[in-house]
């Protein structure tokens, strides 16, 4: 597996709706429905990339600590599991580019982290994944291009 690593890599969106929990692919593809059916209700739209943020996948349940952060059109009042936040920003992050099958993301985690350490960066969790697909995916068989983007900061060496 080839991947190409970006130094010191941004990524901002304002206008963005907010989820933090403990889900399984078809309770992400419940919450996105009825965040959609929020969105048209408040006449905004999806700008067409989704960020998901996993801290703990668990494969034998197939359950995920997940944050999903999708930008908007405008701003809208929260729905009953998302909140707004008017900025997101990653910055000074080492970001990965991937065109694989998705599922596959656990392989390059650790292949992004000993990347990192081998360069002297010590990670800092969890790892953002931007894709344009919906977050369902993210424990499904898709192949898709996504970007990786890692909040780094270098090994404090002490003397």
């Amino acid at each position: 597996m080839k991947i190409e690593m970006i130094y010191n890599a941004s990524y901002c969106a304002s206008d963005v709706m907010h989820f933090r929990g403990m889900v399984n692919r078809e309770e992400m593809a419940k919450l996105i429905k009825e965040l959609d059916k929020h969105i048209i209700s408040n006449k905004a739209e999806k700008t067409g990339i989704c960020i998901v943020a996993i801290h703990t996948l668990y494969f034998e349940t197939r359950v995920m600590d997940a944050e999903v952060f999708i930008p908007l059109s405008k701003k809208i009042p929260p729905s009953k599991d998302f909140q707004y936040l008017q900025n997101f920003n990653l910055k000074s992050c080492l970001m990965a580019k991937h065109e694989n099958d998705l599922c596959i993301l656990p392989e390059m985690f650790t292949e992004i982290y000993h990347h990192a350490t081998n360069i002297g960066l010590s990670i800092k969790q969890p790892f953002y994944v931007v894709t344009k697909e919906c977050p369902t995916y993210i424990l499904g068989l898709l192949t898709a291009q996504a970007d990786i983007y890692i909040k780094t900061k270098p090994y404090l060496i002490l003397t």
